[in-house]
């Protein structure tokens, strides 16, 4: 495809051969759900259940007033859309420290194993995991919110203030609940928007699984690779049982990505603000006039007030 011989060229033979394999493990990723799920059960169970009985002591693990939004070749040369998103959390999130990580200052916060880092830049891990990585090592280190760059809020969702209680928070999606199950258990969390205390167990734990797992066995195994370490956390109920408490949402995440090419219609509005929205940075809007995208998107989030 275009996409790989542009790839090759910019990156060589090894990464190219590394990307095939992502991209075939992507398209095979909910054929391939049940039959690693399983695997990675038998594979995380031992770190995971060692901490059973634990829990994150909250008087020693701050809230910390941090954001963290992740584009990995900097966000001045990011696409439109994704430019878009990260003003609207500028927007609703004033009062945060925003951090933009990128390729030249994530190792400011982090302290991801240097064989990982190596693999990752030799292209052995796809960037998605890598995100995956950063987000958990980012949150024990520094604790706040990871929020993915292609999220646009209409709205603020303060998962901080619902720490008060808690060790981690996230949103569980009722339009995604069941995209997941393992025997009684399924999905009930967003990976995409997640909050910690600063060095929470839970966070830890994950981190932990990371690192423990890619050391071992030296590959990810399968494109749901945080996904069903998060269903293994909730099957043996890591952190006094953390992902049985996090908030639900009612609503539908995906629905302004699905909208986004229909003509502009504001009665869309109520439904997007919700909860937040989950786009695809790789969509671009372009030869169609008076869209969603086109409002949205091209001429930012418009005042609330305007559109009643």
């Amino acid at each position: 495809t275009r996409f790989i011989l542009k790839y090759l060229v910019k990156n060589g033979l090894v990464k190219t051969h590394y990307q095939i394999k992502f991209r075939r493990r992507r398209d095979n990723n909910f054929k391939e759900i049940n039959k690693f799920l399983p695997i990675i059960d038998s594979r995380v169970k031992e770190i995971i259940t060692s901490y059973t009985g634990g829990k994150t002591e909250l008087n020693e693990c701050p809230v910390c007033n941090n954001i963290f939004l992740f584009w990995w070749d900097g966000f001045d040369t990011a696409p439109e859309l994704v430019k878009a998103c990260t003003e609207t959390v500028y927007k609703y999130y004033p009062d945060c420290a925003i951090h933009l990580i990128d390729k030249n200052n994530y190792r400011k916060f982090t302290d991801i194993d240097n064989i990982i880092l190596t693999d990752f830049e030799k292209g052995k891990i796809s960037i998605q995991v890598f995100s995956d990585i950063l987000r958990f090592n980012l949150l024990k280190n520094n604790g706040g919110i990871w929020i993915d760059s292609t999220i646009m809020f209409f709205n603020k969702m303060d998962l901080l203030k619902n720490l008060d209680n808690k060790p981690i928070e996230s949103l569980e999606f009722s339009s995604t609940r069941y995209f997941m199950k393992y025997e009684k258990y399924n999905c009930s969390w967003s990976g995409y928007f997640f909050a910690s205390r600063k060095g929470s167990l839970f966070v830890k734990v994950v981190d932990e699984v990371f690192r423990e797992y890619y050391l071992k066995y030296k590959d990810y195994s399968t494109y749901f690779f945080i996904d069903m370490v998060l269903m293994m956390c909730k099957k043996y109920g890591l952190d006094d049982n953390a992902l049985d408490n996090i908030h639900f949402a009612d609503g539908d995440m995906m629905l302004m990505l699905r909208t986004l090419g229909d003509e502009y219609n504001k009665c869309y509005l109520s439904q997007y603000e919700a909860v937040p929205q989950k786009l695809e940075w790789r969509y671009e809007g372009k030869g169609k006039k008076n869209t969603n995208y086109c409002h949205y998107i091209q001429n930012g989030i418009q005042d609330r007030r305007s559109e009643t």
